[in-house]
């Protein structure tokens, strides 16, 4: 189990779930339509107002980390698993109370995690989302080059989800909106969600605990650095 510290990083919370096993759900045989395959797949869905479309910047870094921004309001909830990239900062520790070599380090592990987060989704990667009717879909997901949206290519079309409609990102599944709870979940260990502004919920199924750590903790760094540079 991950450490107190990891568990005060981020102000998230889990949400109602079952614990059965991943794979007693089976996804939609859909496959996902990978950006740039063919002319159709470039159409865009606009509902969501977000700007340019998505390219792939090897040499993508991040400004500064506001690591401090997402402490502000940290609360003590059901701790996820540890990921290998925080095993090496300081244990059972809030941020504001660390000294300055470790807060030196954790910005530079946080740097130097979401910075290849952003590289590799970029370029795009497969997710499970989990329906609102229970069933699992295959979707090929980015992050434009600005940092700025959240992308979903769903059915050839590109949805897009702006930092700027994310209220939040969390460990655990939220069915708030569901039509019904599920028969079978996958883990509460592999399950992430968005919340966006309108309410609505985006539940992501990952491949492992780490690989939903990784998500998380990124997305909620980047989000922090959306806000910041709103005001900026």
């Amino acid at each position: 189990m991950v450490s107190s510290y990891f568990t005060s990083l981020f102000c998230c919370s889990s949400s109602t779930s079952s614990g059965t096993k991943a794979d007693q759900t089976k996804p939609s045989r859909d496959p996902p339509t990978a950006l740039g395959s063919s002319s159709s797949s470039q159409s865009r869905n606009r509902t969501e107002g977000a700007p340019g479309h998505v390219t792939c910047h090897a040499d993508t870094m991040l400004g500064p980390i506001p690591v401090g921004a997402l402490f502000a309001d940290a609360s003590r909830q059901e701790a996820p698993r540890s990921s290998a990239a925080f095993e090496s900062l300081p244990r059972n520790a809030r941020f504001d109370s660390l000294g300055p070599r470790d807060r030196v380090k954790m910005k530079t592990t946080l740097q130097n995690l979401t910075t290849r987060f952003v590289m590799e989704l970029q370029k795009g990667k497969v997710f499970l989302k989990l329906g609102r009717n229970g069933r699992l879909f295959y979707r090929w997901c980015t992050i434009d080059a600005g940092r700025s949206s959240f992308s979903m290519n769903v059915k050839g079309q590109i949805v897009e989800y702006p930092f700027s409609q994310i209220q939040s990102v969390r460990f655990g599944f939220d069915l708030s909106d569901f039509f019904q709870v599920p028969l079978s979940m996958p883990s509460e260990s592999l399950g992430g969600v968005l919340i966006l502004n309108d309410n609505r919920r985006l539940n992501l199924v990952f491949s492992s605990p780490d690989e939903r750590d990784q998500f998380v903790s990124c997305m909620l760094v980047l989000l922090a650095d959306h806000r910041m540079r709103d005001k900026a």
